[in-house]
């Protein structure tokens, strides 16, 4: 451009212009790139310490969890393994006593914060076809559990479930198939049942539920299962003769 038309001055004013145009730009910019990118990596920071504070609350609670159910069911299995001396008639008065206190402890104590959460405990009957409410308790008006009559598809289900001695763990019965729940979901929409099993039999259930889906957990399961043990232990100093 100076080639064809010289050096004039009035050219160089406009270009300069330009230029220096261009250049406060390219501050502008990087300055924005930088303050945008110390700012991701801010906002990235703070979503990893409170995914980190979040974890390791969760961890306390647990823990806090745990302790109380280890506590609470402390009693229980010290008087559980005193059946071992006791009469037919005192073990039979100190097996209800146990249940309702494990049904109790369920509502009252491991699950205190789950509103409306209902515990049974199921024992087999006397021609093993069907299952019997020992004991049960919810911390909110709930209705009362019903047995598994004999011949429903409701206790043909429950007697193959003692059969493989599992855990079923159904977070939401409106979107649950067939072969998971059979019920009548009268108050609750999500629930746990474990079996209540040793090495020499089945005797029952244990079943919690509650109203709303999500109410329950996979640690929730764990417990129950832990809990269903423990009631393992009670029915066999029962039942024993």
């Amino acid at each position: 451009m100076l080639t064809a038309v010289g050096n004039w001055v009035w050219w160089f004013i406009p270009g300069g212009l330009a230029v220096l145009a261009v250049v406060f730009l390219e501050i502008v910019r990087f300055s924005w790139r930088r303050s945008f990118d110390e700012d991701t990596e801010a906002a990235a920071s703070q979503r990893l310490a409170e995914a980190e504070e979040s974890a390791n609350q969760r961890v306390v609670d647990i823990a806090l969890r745990h302790s109380v159910l280890a506590d609470t069911f402390a009693e229980i299995t010290t008087v559980a393994a005193d059946m071992a001396d006791m009469a037919k008639g005192a073990r039979g008065a100190a097996f209800g006593e146990l249940v309702m206190q494990a049904v109790d402890a369920i509502v009252w104590v491991v699950h205190a914060d789950v509103i409306g959460l209902r515990a049974v405990v199921y024992e087999v009957n006397d021609t093993d076809d069907g299952l019997t409410v020992v004991r049960w308790n919810s911390n909110r008006p709930r209705s009362r559990p019903k047995p598994f009559v004999p011949g429903t598809d409701r206790a043909i289900k429950a007697m193959k479930l003692l059969e493989r001695g599992e855990t079923v763990f159904v977070d939401d019965i409106a979107n649950a198939s067939a072969d998971e729940w059979a019920g009548s979901g009268v108050g609750y929409n999500t629930f746990i049942t474990s079996v209540i099993a040793s090495r020499t039999g089945s005797y029952g259930l244990l079943t919690v539920d509650a109203p709303e889906t999500d109410d329950l957990t996979e640690d929730d399961e764990n417990d129950l299962r832990l809990i269903a043990g423990i009631l393992a232990m009670v029915f066999a100093e029962y039942r024993r003769r």
